[in-house]
């Protein structure tokens, strides 16, 4: 198999590509061969490794629902027959490191259902992933006062009602003025 020829006085460039996809994981021999224009040749062989698969990854938890402000610890397991150099997990737009044995525990501040992405890189670059949903429960009513007018406030026109509502771990409050 040729991958790639070409002519010149000295080169650092790159001499070609291969799509390490394309071909069975294993180890391969790369021989770059230059001869001179009087026939001087000088080859040199390189060993390679092709590793076109991505790692088998796994994710799990010791509960799939929880309340807020609680952890839940994760889980995520990744084989691979180069060997795993990275493991990740991605919550809501954010990434944590599990330990050496792939563990994790993660304060779920937010309620609501969430897709958690295991993933895995191994040395030659290729990413595996696995996925689940895990639910966080809301268990905080919302704060709410009247700041205007005062209680038992009497009011002969129009009067704006003012109030405060707050929640701490929902995202939106919807409310109703009776």
């Amino acid at each position: 198999m040729v991958v790639s020829a070409g002519t010149g006085k000295r080169t650092r460039e790159v001499l070609g590509a291969v799509d390490a996809t394309q071909f069975a994981s294993g180890a391969y021999t790369l021989i770059l061969e230059a001869r001179d224009a009087v026939g001087s040749a000088s080859t040199i062989t390189q060993l390679i490794r092709m590793d076109g698969s991505a790692p088998e990854v796994s994710v799990s938890s010791d509960v799939q629902e929880v309340d807020s402000k609680k952890y839940i610890t994760f889980t995520v397991g990744a084989t691979d027959d180069v060997g795993v150099t990275t493991r990740r997990l991605i919550i809501d737009g954010k990434t944590y490191y599990p330990n050496a044995s792939g563990v994790v525990s993660v304060h779920m501040t937010k309620a609501g259902v969430f897709e958690v992405v295991a993933e895995a890189v191994d040395a030659a670059g290729n990413v595996g992933r696995a996925s689940m949903t895990v639910t966080v429960r809301d268990t905080i009513k919302p704060e709410v006062t009247f700041s205007a007018p005062a209680n038992n406030a009497s009011i002969g026109a129009v009067t704006d009602i003012y109030a405060n509502i707050r929640d701490q771990d929902s995202p939106s409050v919807e409310w109703t003025l009776t």
